[in-house]
């Protein structure tokens, strides 16, 4: 089953910000259980649309090629500040694209998107969906000047 970039983006983020709150501890929870419970708690509606097991299997193979996540037990704050950077990045990311795209130079709009739904793959605050992004870029590609 393959996931979307923004969906690849929102299993690493969750593994990144979730995996080594739940390895270990009083527990002695191990890599698997941190998996599901990353998969279960954090990335449900993923879950709901791929299933429980394929979202399972991602966020573990995420943890395979990243195994430092599991010493990562952020607090609660460090979680909120960690959301606010990557908001603030794809914020920036937006701005730029929206000026590449005023400038004509669709191309550059069309990658900054792509970087901003990778900083931050969900949805956007007050504003139009990545995707809504890209389709305003490609129709404008697609108007003869």
């Amino acid at each position: 089953m393959a996931f979307t970039n923004a969906e690849q983006a929102l299993i690493r983020q969750a593994v990144e910000d979730y995996a080594g709150r739940y390895y270990g501890g009083p527990f002695g929870l191990g890599r698997d259980d941190a998996a599901r419970y990353v998969a279960e708690g954090h990335l449900g509606d993923l879950c709901d649309r791929h299933g429980l097991g394929h979202v399972w299997q991602a966020v573990a193979a995420h943890i395979d090629q990243r195994p430092q996540v599991l010493d990562q037990a952020f607090s609660e704050q460090e979680l909120r500040q960690r959301q606010a950077e990557r908001a603030a990045r794809a914020g920036e990311l937006s701005r730029q694209a929206a000026r590449a795209f005023k400038a004509g130079d669709l191309a550059r709009a069309l990658a900054l998107i792509d970087q901003g739904e990778q900083a931050c793959p969900g949805p956007r605050s007050g504003g139009r969906s990545w995707d809504d992004l890209r389709a305003r870029v490609r129709a404008a590609a697609a108007v003869p000047a």
